[in-house]
């Protein structure tokens, strides 16, 4: 099933179009949302262990007790704030088929911000494997008899400069 497939069921889980709807197993669905908070309790530790690093070098942020004051406890993240978010999303109404979920869950970012850090980093996954194919194709039409001494940083940047459209190269 593909609900076992646990960055599949998370991505799928986070699309504000299908949230848990279509999990037919619930412990697949549990195991989602455990996965979730788990992924997100090592995000918060290791952006909070950063946090500290980069708090001296930062500017001084003058809307910074106006954040507080809008988004709660300022940098907080805790189990039960995970959980309270996750329920507030749930709760929430699933969105159209035709909307774009990287839209929704950028405008949703400051009521679900552990949710929109996952959502970002789960829905770079791409779908299928055409890209790949592709990929595959333009390195066997490169690497020829002719060409078979190439090294591989020098096939990758040929075929990296094969993707620019011929307009932008002038």
């Amino acid at each position: 099933m593909i609900e076992q497939v646990k960055p599949i069921a998370i991505a799928t889980f986070l699309d504000p179009r299908f949230k848990n709807l279509h999990f037919n197993d619930l412990v697949a669905c549990s195991s989602a949302i455990a996965d979730l908070t788990k992924l997100s309790k090592l995000d918060t530790i290791s952006s909070s262990e950063s946090e500290g690093e980069h708090s001296k070098t930062d500017n001084f942020d003058f809307w910074a007790h106006h954040k507080y004051l809008v988004h709660g406890q300022k940098k907080k993240k805790t189990t039960t704030f995970m959980n309270d978010e996750l329920s507030l999303y749930l709760s929430n109404p699933v969105s159209t088929l035709k909307s774009d979920p990287l839209e929704i869950s950028e405008d949703m970012k400051h009521v679900f911000p552990i949710l929109y850090k996952q959502a970002s980093l789960h829905f770079t996954m791409v779908a299928t494997s055409v890209p790949c194919e592709r990929l595959f194709s333009n390195a066997g039409a490169t690497l020829t008899k002719s060409r078979n001494r190439l090294t591989s940083s020098r096939l990758q940047k040929i075929l990296l400069l094969s993707l620019i459209p011929e307009e932008d190269w002038f």
